[in-house]
This record gives structure tokens, sequence and C-alpha cells, in this order.
């Protein structure tokens, strides 16, 4: 018995079709190419920038690569926290999906005045001021101190982490 040439011709349409399927659009792109790893590794920078900044360091070599990375992007300002002892603000980069944002804290006076990096540090210095606050809740100044000496601390910690030929 043989095969009538009209079934083959349909039966093999769909096996051609998806051979073809497997072309150079298909392929998986490379770590560079994928926006997820790009959007990782522009938070990677940002975060190194950071911690040199909150050192105390030169942080124009990191400001550079992060510059790099970002200065073709489309960004979009994502909401400003104006909180105590830290302020927040958001830049967003919609290329890469609408919760793909990098937030810039700041410590400012009469705390200190300069970077923090992580949401953990920033909850550090909130949790500091409470509870001093709790301690002596009139005493405005002990708060101020206690989020000032916290600040530092993380300060000489960023030193110890990050080394200057990471930053410049």
């Amino acid at each position: 018995m043989q095969a009538n040439p009209g079934v083959v011709a349909i039966l093999l349409t769909p096996l051609l079709l998806l051979a073809a399927c497997d072309g150079t659009d298909s392929r998986q792109t490379s770590a560079e190419e994928r926006p997820t790893d790009e959007f990782a590794r522009i938070e990677k920078l940002a975060f190194q920038s950071c911690m040199c900044k909150l050192a105390g360091h030169d942080s124009s070599g990191a400001d550079r690569a992060l510059g790099s990375a970002t200065d073709s992007l489309e960004t979009a300002g994502g909401p400003e926290t104006p909180a105590l002892p830290v302020h927040v603000s958001r830049t967003c980069y919609p290329k890469f999906g609408p919760d793909a944002c990098l937030a810039d804290f700041w410590v400012h006076e009469p705390y200190g005045d300069g970077a923090v990096c992580s949401y953990g540090q920033t909850d550090d210095l909130i949790a500091a001021a409470k509870d001093a606050h709790r301690a002596s809740p009139r005493d405005d100044k002990r708060a101020d101190a206690a989020v000032r000496k916290r600040f530092e601390a993380m300060r000489a910690e960023a030193a110890a982490k990050i080394p200057r030929s990471a930053c410049n």
C-alpha cells in the first residue's frame, strides 16, 4: 500500500515549520543581551557607586560605568518618600518592565549627609531613631545622635568592604 502524496505533504509541513523555528530568532541570546541580565548589571553598578559614596571614596569610576550603562535608556521618575532620616527617590527604566527601578537613598541633616545603599540600611537608621525616641521620648537630640552614630558606623563598614580601586 502506497501513501497518498497529499497526506504525506500535509503531515510533513508542520515538521518543516517546526524545524524552521530553530533559526537565529529563537536562539537564546547571550547574557549581555537579555533585558533582565542587563538590568541586573545596572543594579550592581548602582550599588557599587552607592557603596563607594557611603564609604567616602571618590565614586567617579563607578559613576561613569553606571552612566554608560544607563545614558541611552529612557527613564521615568518613581514616587519619592521624604522620610526622616532618609529621603528616597526612584528612577525607573520602562524598557525592563514596570518594576525595574533603582532607589536612591539619602541621609540628610541633622543626621549626616550622604548615600545609603539598601532598604535594610534605611531600616537600621529608622530603628536607631525609634529606639532612641522610645528610651527618651522628649529628647530629639538623642534620636538625632543615635541616627548619626549608626550612619557613621555604616560608613565605616562600607569603607572596610569596598576598596578605593573599585570606585575610581
